[in-house]
């Protein structure tokens, strides 16, 4: 499930809770995160898959708070939202109130037990209440865009929900643009195979008509 889970303040990325597992690349990933926090603002996209192979990130953006988890890249992305979306859930109903006054990195590290708990849950995804849960949070989903974290640690800014959206239709626009000039030199090429076949049967019947029967 989780590799990590991390929930930071949205305005300054000031982390209030983590959760991590052990292992060897995860120093890494950690600072990956963590860096990938610090590129979100609350005008950043409300939810973002950011591909890492062979991981991905994904996260949520409440108003004030920024819920990030990474996962393996064969984790299903529904299951992963379902996840982060029942973390988001109980943390805003503890803490929404003292988000904003929390002065100190990790002041809501009590909360980790219930990632902990929320974890060993979703790792038998097809228990009878989460399966439910999971079929019924399919649509989400196709909510939410996907980014490359190169790409994204590579900008100079923070995330923008509206430049993202920008680009993506910019490149939607491109590929069906492509597609659209690869329908037209088909249809060309069509034409010019019908009209080549109809001369070659012409000159077939001439050939024959005068060559073969004289």
């Amino acid at each position: 499930m989780a590799m990590l889970t991390l929930i930071a303040r949205a305005s300054d990325g000031l982390l209030l809770c983590g959760n991590i597992h052990d292992h060897e690349e995860m120093d890494a990933l950690n600072r990956k995160a963590k860096m990938l926090l610090k590129k979100i603002a609350p005008s950043s996209p409300k939810e973002l898959c950011i591909e890492c192979s062979p991981y991905y990130f994904m996260y949520l953006l409440d108003d004030t708070v920024c819920f990030l988890s990474l996962f393996k890249e064969d984790c299903p992305k529904h299951l992963a939202h379902s996840f982060l979306s029942d973390i988001r859930k109980e943390f805003v109903a503890l803490y929404q109130r003292e988000v904003m006054s929390a002065s100190r990195p990790y002041q809501m590290i009590k909360f980790d037990p219930f990632i902990e708990r929320t974890k060993k849950i979703y790792e038998n995804p097809a228990t009878t209440s989460l399966s439910k849960k999971v079929s019924g949070d399919l649509a989400d989903i196709h909510r939410t865009m996907t980014q490359n974290l190169s790409d994204i640690l590579e900008r100079g800014e923070k995330l923008n929900s509206v430049s993202m959206k920008s680009e993506a239709l910019t490149q939607q626009s491109k590929k069906y643009e492509q597609s659209a000039r690869n329908m037209r030199m088909t249809a060309i090429w069509k034409k010019r195979i019908m009209y080549l076949s109809v001369i070659f049967v012409i000159l077939l019947f001439l050939f024959l008509r005068f060559y073969w029967f004289a």
